[in-house]
């Protein structure tokens, strides 16, 4: 069943037409007359209207004498397209109209518009004929509908020839530049003839687009990829076009990527290469225990750009083909190295000063990369100093003491045997009633300079 849905009709007329089609009249001509009624109905769309004879009423009545014409117009096409849909043998809807959509250019109606003025001074009254020859009009809209057809059926030919040699996104871009050429006249069953038989554009056109667009999309090459901290990370992605059992490549496809799970920076689109395959660069982030999942899903609205025009031929792109892939990191094996020196005896420890930093960093790292810490540098990825020397500054204020404490951090990729992580030293003051609680406190702060800023670091530089 062919339905054409109910639009409106617009034929717009440029003033300048208005213009030099006009002829003033003096003397009250005949068609002056609300009751008139042209000799020529048959042959020609008429309309009168009057009122009153002021500059911008003019406007408004010319306006007015013109929307009958449109009137006149979709009323006689619409009985036309009635026929031939009958005569073809498809259902007519009930609720049909059509959407004629005439040129602005003096080329379309220049030439067969005829506009008549006249002014009643007595009764100050502005009358406005305008006559528009049907044979000329119907023959200026066929040039137009021809042309349409013509070029939309170009575009239909190109697809299939692009589909015949697996150049699939060319064949889209084909087919869609195809409906925009026959947009303009979209409701009328516009067919030419192919390969003998006839084609109905509106519905042909639209019917190759939805097959290749419903049966494209993109599928991880790996439904999950472990890396190490050193590797280049990416996500990696094959579009396929399907066609029963078979499966072909799809080059030049827009794709965009999304991290559905963990937080990551990442490429934000790409492009599919000659061989389908189309990777996503992943950047610094929280991958966490779980890891990241990216998404990528076919973007044709970036190659289209006419979505309006989509949906007038029931061309649906609001739910994209899509896949994803999980990322996980494989945990780093650490040598960690925790060391501290005291100045002073009073200072010096019991060796136990560098516990709690030890505790933290290994939970820290544990939890957001699945870090594991050995005591041999035999099968490490990584060495972590961390190296802490305190000294008591003698000075009593108030009866508190004061010990510095200065921390080094270097990480090393004992793979590559060089360091990737080696921030300046950094000190912290700690303040008690004897050094060694001067100390404790000092031991603290660090702490807390570490969960702020070093352990972040830290991280990062497992996931870049």
């Amino acid at each position: 069943m062919k339905i054409i849905h109910r639009t409106l009709i617009y034929v717009f007329f440029s003033a300048i037409f208005l213009t030099i089609a006009c002829a003033q009249q003096h003397k009250r001509p005949q068609w002056a007359d609300n009751n008139y009624i042209p000799l020529n109905a048959n042959r020609s769309y008429s309309a009168v209207r009057s009122g009153h004879s002021t500059m911008e009423n003019r406007q408004v009545i010319r306006n007015e004498a013109i929307a009958d014409i449109s009137a006149q117009i979709e009323t006689e096409i619409r009985s036309d397209i009635v026929r031939q849909l009958r005569e073809e043998g498809n259902a007519v809807s009930d609720n049909i109209s059509i959407d004629i959509r005439t040129q602005t250019s003096g080329n379309f109606f220049g030439e067969d518009l005829r506009v008549d003025e006249y002014v009643d001074k007595k009764k100050d009254v502005y009358w406005i004929r305008v006559v528009l020859d049907k044979s000329a009009y119907k023959r200026r809209l066929k040039q137009q509908q021809d042309l349409s057809a013509q070029n939309a059926y170009a575009g239909y030919l190109n697809g299939l020839k692009a589909e015949a040699n697996k150049r699939y996104v060319e064949a889209v871009v084909s087919y869609n530049q195809a409906l925009n050429d026959l947009h303009p006249f979209k409701d009328f069953p516009l067919a030419v003839t192919h390969e003998g038989k006839s084609l109905m554009l509106r519905t042909a056109i639209p019917e190759r687009m939805r097959q290749l667009i419903n049966n494209i999309g993109p599928e991880a090459s790996l439904p999950s990829q472990a890396f190490k901290f050193t590797d280049a990370k990416s996500a990696s992605f094959i579009a396929h076009y399907y066609e029963g059992l078979s499966q072909f490549p799809v080059a030049s496809l827009p794709i965009s990527f999304n991290v559905t799970r963990g937080s990551a920076q990442i490429d934000k689109s790409g492009t599919t290469g000659s061989s389908g395959v189309v990777k996503c660069k992943i950047g610094e982030g929280d991958w966490g225990k779980n890891g990241l999942q990216i998404e990528a899903k076919t973007s044709w609205l970036d190659l289209l750009k006419n979505e309006t025009v989509l949906q007038d031929f029931s061309i649906d792109l609001s739910t994209p083909k899509k896949a994803t892939t999980d990322l996980v990191l494989k945990g780093p094996i650490i040598l960690g190295k925790f060391s501290y020196q005291g100045d002073k005896s009073s200072v010096k420890g019991s060796g136990g000063e560098l516990n709690v930093i030890r505790s933290m960093v290994v939970n820290y790292m544990s939890d957001k990369i699945g870090a594991e810490f050995s005591g041999k540098s035999t099968g490490s990825d990584a060495q972590l100093s961390v190296d802490v020397s305190g000294s008591a500054l003698g000075t009593v204020v108030s009866g508190f003491r004061t010990v510095s404490l200065t921390a080094s951090v270097e990480l090393v990729d004992l793979e590559a045997n060089r360091a990737i992580y080696s921030p300046a030293s950094t000190t912290v003051k700690g303040v008690g009633t004897s050094d060694a609680a001067a100390l404790n406190n000092g031991i603290k702060k660090l702490e807390q300079l570490f969960r702020a800023k070093i352990l972040p670091e830290l991280t990062s530089n497992f996931i870049r």
